[in-house]
């Protein structure tokens, strides 16, 4: 089981940015998980909400601003001190600074408009090629990226009373979304009913589980067979799961 820095590690760095992937790195991880959206000129940002106010010293709506102004937001004071000046990151400049041998989890939080800047990106990345798993809650998100980056590893997020619907076919539906658009695999909320019946429901594809900071949580989902889970914590996950 692969352990993902969840918006890098985000316990203890600020979120999305330089240092809290850095940190998950030298924490341990297999990878990292980080949320992009696309700037109002075409820049992908990695970025969770619609923005910037609860990550910065700034409000800028990203779709509605350039990236230029986007750079000049405070990312980190607003988690410690320590990481005043740090920016809000091009994806870009992730893919820089990240390993080859390390996994990169980009959950799209936009719609489909990001899925061209994202293709014509990450084909200068070739080094990357073989770690970059795509994924994103919206469905039409994940099928139109695994439709123009067929050569990527992609997954839908689905949550079981949210955006997967609770009913008697809820796990028939949720498979034949993931088959129906040739997908790799499966992301969803930790649930110790859910998670077992999707694993032996998809058993031939990846299956990734978030976000769990609790180490015996994690040692369940070892147990279970998932291929990936995501943490605040790795740290803390990897000294106890291994």
């Amino acid at each position: 089981m692969k352990i993902i820095a969840h918006r890098g590690a985000s316990f203890l760095a600020p979120e999305n940015t330089i240092s809290a992937f850095r940190m998950g790195i030298e924490e341990g991880a297999d990878g990292i998980e980080l949320d992009v959206r696309l700037t109002s000129d075409g820049r992908i940002i990695a970025l969770h909400d619609v923005t910037t106010a609860r990550t910065s010293d700034k409000l800028f709506r990203a779709d509605e601003t350039p990236f230029r102004l986007i750079e000049t937001c405070d990312a980190g004071s607003w988690k410690s001190s320590k990481f005043l000046g740090e920016r809000i990151p091009s994806l870009d400049a992730v893919l820089d600074f990240m390993p080859e041998n390390r996994d990169i989890f980009i959950e799209i939080k936009c719609g489909t408009e990001i899925i061209p800047f994202l293709s014509e990106l990450l084909r200068t990345y070739h080094r990357h090629a073989d770690n970059v798993v795509i994924f994103g809650f919206g469905y039409d998100v994940a099928a139109e990226a695994k439709r123009l980056l067929p050569e990527y590893k992609t997954l839908w997020i689905g949550e079981f009373g949210y955006n997967i619907q609770i009913e008697d076919e809820m796990y028939d539906h949720a498979e034949k979304m993931v088959r129906r658009a040739n997908l790799d695999g499966f992301s969803t909320r930790a649930d110790s009913v859910h998670v077992p019946v999707m694993r032996e429901r998809l058993k031939d594809l990846h299956l990734n589980v978030w976000t769990v900071d609790d180490p015996a949580e994690a040692l369940f989902y070892q147990e279970t067979g998932v291929d990936s889970l995501t943490t605040n914590r790795p740290e803390r996950i990897i000294d106890i799961v291994f």
